[in-house]
């Protein structure tokens, strides 16, 4: 008896390692393994768990509350249960968790004392679905699941079916005690239908026929009990039948499990299938069948199987999983397409896993899910995403995404690659701010906290420097996302790149910038033409009249000469002059070549080490942040000397002449400054004139005004700006600025 019921259990047990949901048993209030299935195996990445705790199998399950379910389970008797719930297991033994979404049940199982002996859980992973479903609804629904255990009881009837021997299970079974079940039929305990088939099978015992039945019986409290019957005629030796022993499990929950597996795995499209490698033959579930869109009467084959998965790859790989599962017992879990009988494609999931005896294959069985909805929408959203990625490639628009409950960060393609970003680097808000502007990021900070904490849609524009130095120009705008009970859940935002059109319009300003600068400079040589060059031809004229007079004595007539020679001489230099601004202005014919500023600065004090030793002058020079510089040589060593002469020229009388120069380096711009300590200059009153033409401060000093006009000409050549801080009999400050960057 015992070693019959033990095979019931087996049969049970064999059942659950073949259904198409991760199932085990745990045992006592420590929860120890005392089975799981291999899909359970499968799900957790675990192999040997059988009589360890769940603590140890997956202690990472602790501080997320499982155990302390399994406690209250345990300890009340109550069943509980979680939909989509998320789970966080190290299925690889490394120490990196994997997110898991599950549905679960567990539920209590008792001894034959009524005691709780354990927990049986029975789990649905709903992974996929769940991830797919928070990424633009990619998700299914799938896997339910409740499962009992099944109890034995031992009833013995006689001919008449008159209980004559019931065992405390079988008690426990129908709710009465042995006294109140002793003597009566097992009719007494039926109803209806029940009662006539228990007639028609008494019936058959008496001819001798051993059969499994399913019967519906009442107990005592009224509750209908369905059981399952292992019944066997009992005769003497004279082939006398004297009745019948029933093996009685009760199988009222495990039927309410299957009809709830089975609307589990309807609605999920989860069929379930099995190969008889010994026998050749196979079994498919009717949810298998209506996925293949078969008749439910078919009977399939290995070859019916395997040949309607469509042509190339994926026959190919189902024939090779197979193959390499009958003869190395290696599981498969692939998604396939295939053809169903009526010519429709699908794509389904397919997992299986072999069963061997002594080394041989003798079983193969697993599951068949049909996902044929969710790789469509899968393969739309890629394409959707393959649409937008090109279009925000075209758009130079990158899009970015914050779930706030996490606070986890997404950013496209685009993103990264508008603000020259590694897309090995993990999306944040610290590593955005990485790549803005440093003059840029307390500005970003402040908007984006301000903005943030008050949930309000808004924007910015900024300046970032791309990882090889390139300064970028953008504006990032976003907008909130709320639940029905108004609390943020997300933000959505894009990056939008500004760079070609702030780079354009920085240009048109200093377009602008030039043209007012050029019409400037011909305001200046209008005025050159119309005052300079006018004078001496005005006496040139003058003076020719004069000489056609015949009155004019020698001597007149000589110091008239002598004036228009002189005359003639001023206008020959005022022609010069202007062809040398000209060429200055107009033909840059030399290549640009690296300078070396400290020796360019030497070189001019050699060339007038005796002025400077006359004068007891001071040069000091500091090129230690910036030392070269690619520009035109000749140029730089005519602004180099000007400044400095001019420096010596207008000195104090009293004071030994001083001048400092230095070079220094400030957002990739390079500025050259030249301090003197000279008789300075009234910038309130000539601060507008000192860069023009002919224009001299100082009396009593030489000079043709030509030296500093110069100077600006050549810096702004070299594509340079140049600015001058002054006071008088206090010094000079030139300030010469070049774009510096990668040199």
């Amino acid at each position: 008896m015992e070693k019959t019921i033990e095979n019931k259990k087996d049969q049970f047990y064999e059942m659950l390692l073949k259904a198409p949901s991760a199932i085990g048993m745990l045992k006592g209030a420590n929860h120890v393994f005392e089975m799981a299935n291999p899909l359970y195996l499968h799900l957790t990445g675990k192999k040997d768990v059988i009589g360890k705790t769940v603590a140890e199998v997956l202690p990472e399950v602790v501080e997320q509350g499982f155990i302390s379910m399994l406690d209250y389970v345990y300890k009340t008797g109550e069943s509980y249960s979680g939909k989509e719930k998320l789970v966080k297991v190290d299925r690889e033994g490394n120490g990196k968790l994997v997110d898991l979404y599950i549905d679960f049940v567990y539920q209590a199982y008792r001894n034959s004392e009524g005691i709780i002996e354990g927990v049986f859980f029975f789990i649905n992973d709903l992974t996929e679905q769940v991830v797919q479903k928070k990424k633009i609804e990619k998700s299914e629904k799938q896997y339910r699941r409740i499962v009992e255990t099944a109890q034995e009881g031992i009833w013995l009837l006689d001919e008449n079916s008159r209980t004559t021997f019931v065992n405390k299970k079988m008690c426990e079974i129908l709710e009465y005690t042995e006294a109140e079940m002793m003597g009566e039929t097992n009719f007494f305990f039926m109803e209806g239908e029940a009662q006539k088939e228990a007639l028609i099978a008494l019936e058959r015992r008496k001819r001798g026929v051993a059969e499994n039945l399913e019967y519906k019986f009442i107990s005592k409290n009224g509750k209908h009990v369905l059981t399952k019957i292992s019944a066997n005629p009992i005769f003497d030796d004279m082939g006398n039948f004297k009745g019948s022993l029933g093996m009685v499990s009760d199988i009222t929950e495990k039927k309410h499990l299957e009809e709830l597996l089975e609307k589990s795995n309807r609605l999920a499209r989860i069929g379930s299938w099995e190969i008889d490698v010994l026998n050749g033959t196979v079994f498919w579930s009717d949810i298998t069948k209506e996925i293949r869109e078969a008749e439910p009467d078919f009977i399939p084959d290995l070859s019916t199987g395997i040949g309607f998965f469509t042509e190339g790859i994926n026959k190919k790989i189902i024939s090779q999983r197979v193959q390499e599962c009958m003869d190395k017992g290696i599981p498969w879990d692939e998604e396939l397409q295939f053809t169903t009988f009526k010519g429709n494609l699908k794509w389904i999931r397919t997992i299986g896993e072999a069963v061997f005896i002594k080394g041989k294959c003798s079983k193969i069985y697993g599951s068949f899910q049909d996902i044929t909805e969710r790789k469509n929408a899968v393969e739309k959203v890629l394409r959707s995403e393959a649409k937008l990625k090109i279009a925000q490639l075209i758009a130079h628009v990158g899009s970015w995404e914050v779930t706030i409950l996490n606070d986890e960060h997404s950013w496209s393609d685009e993103f990264y690659r508008v603000l020259g970003i590694n897309e090995s680097v993990i999306p944040s808000r610290d590593a955005f701010l990485q790549s803005v502007h440093p003059d840029d990021r307390e500005m970003v900070i402040n908007v984006t906290e301000e903005k943030f904490s008050q949930s309000k849609d808004s924007s910015f524009h900024f300046r970032f420097i791309r990882e090889n130095g390139e300064l970028g120009y953008a504006s990032s705008e976003w907008k909130y996302e709320f639940d029905s009970l108004g609390n943020p859940i997300y933000i959505y935002g894009i990056l939008r790149d500004l760079t070609k059109e702030k780079k354009a319009e920085i240009e048109r300003l200093k377009m602008i910038s030039d043209l007012v600068q050029r019409n400037k400079d011909l305001e200046q040589f209008s005025y050159i033409i119309s005052h300079n060059l006018r004078s001496p031809v005005a006496n040139i004229i003058g003076i020719t009249e004069e000489l056609k007079d015949e009155t004019h004595s020698a001597e007149i007539k000589l110091m008239l000469g002598e004036a228009l020679s002189s005359d003639a001489n001023r206008l020959e230099n005022v022609i010069a002059d202007l062809n040398t601004i000209l060429q200055t202005k107009t033909e840059i014919t030399e290549r640009k070549e690296r300078v070396i500023l400290s020796e360019l600065a030497h070189n001019i004090e050699l060339s007038i080490s005796d002025l400077i030793h006359k004068e007891e002058v001071t040069i000091t020079t500091d090129f230690t942040e910036v030392d070269n510089f690619s520009t035109i040589k000749s140029y730089m060593q005519s602004i180099f000397y000007n400044l400095i002469s001019n420096s010596i020229k207008y000195r104090q009388p009293t004071v030994n002449p001083k001048i400092e120069i230095s070079s220094h380096i400030n957002k990739n711009k390079l500025f050259l400054i030249f301090k003197d300590n000279g008789s300075g200059i009234d910038m309130e009153r000539k601060g507008d004139q000192i860069f023009g033409l002919y224009k001299r401060f100082h009396s009593d000093t030489e000079g043709k005004g030509m030296g500093l006009y110069m100077v600006k000409t050549q810096v702004e050549t070299l594509g340079g700006k140049i600015s001058v801080n002054s006071e008088v009999n206090k010094g000079t400050v030139f300030t010469i600025e070049f774009e510096y960057g990668e040199q």
